[in-house]
């Protein structure tokens, strides 16, 4: 699911999709998250993503280079108050201001609910909604005073319709993790429940549109890329 809010400050949208735009992406260097970097990229966009994964963040930082695109990557944890706020310091030195905040860094943790351990739940909420917590707190004030901004948000179906053992929703990784409670979840039974997995461009497709201008009169809305699981 994917939450956005939009700032227009009375100024007339003219650029198509990301031209021009300057773009944070968090979490951005695997999965939906390189996807979303690749193709905010592709759609003109000027981006700096961070990741903890050092490694696949300077491959993904190198391929997009080597076709002309503008991506920096920068490793971080932003789960982290000094991390983040260095990140964010960076990206502003190098961007001048940010039109999009792309929330995208997180973990998933399966495992039945009072199983879960104190520092396990501390892990999941650090990253997945502390996260997205401090970078926005660093981001929204310029957003506010330039009167404009595009803050994206990847949350989980699970706020609306949840599965046996799911705290978060990462495709794969979560059936290799339900499989060591016994459900032996494949991807035939995801099939049955919503017709496939999600490819990562499909959600990077939404992720798009509500970071570009064709989103300018969208506000605080909830945007399931589910295939009508939460639905039915």
């Amino acid at each position: 699911m994917l939450r956005s809010s939009f700032w227009q400050g009375g100024e007339e949208a003219i650029m198509a999709r990301l031209t021009g735009k300057t773009i944070l992406i968090t979490g951005g260097a695997n999965g939906v998250g390189a996807s979303t970097t690749e193709l905010f990229c592709r759609e003109g966009g000027h981006v700096v993503f961070i990741d903890r994964d050092g490694i696949n963040g300077r491959a993904l930082e190198a391929k997009l280079l080597a076709q002309g695109l503008k991506a920096h990557f920068i490793e971080a944890d932003v789960s982290k108050v000094p991390e983040a706020a260095r990140a964010v310091a960076e990206t502003f030195q190098m961007l001048g201001s940010i039109d999009v905040l792309f929330n995208h860094a997180g973990i998933i943790i399966v495992k039945p609910f009072l199983d879960f351990t104190i520092e396990e739940w501390d892990e999941l909420m650090d990253n997945n909604a502390k996260s997205a917590f401090l970078v926005t707190r660093l981001v929204l004030p310029s957003m506010l005073e330039r009167g404009r901004g595009n803050l994206v948000f990847t949350s989980t179906t699970g706020v609306k319709a949840a599965t046996p053992l799911e705290s978060t929703n990462h495709g794969m990784l979560e059936i290799g993790q339900l499989r060591n409670y016994g459900i032996f979840a494949s991807e035939n039974d995801v099939n049955i429940m919503q017709g496939r997995i999600c490819e990562p461009e499909e959600v990077a497709s939404v992720a798009l549109f509500l970071a570009s201008d064709d989103s300018s009169f969208i506000n605080g809305a909830e945007i399931f890329v589910d295939n009508t699981f939460t639905a039915v």
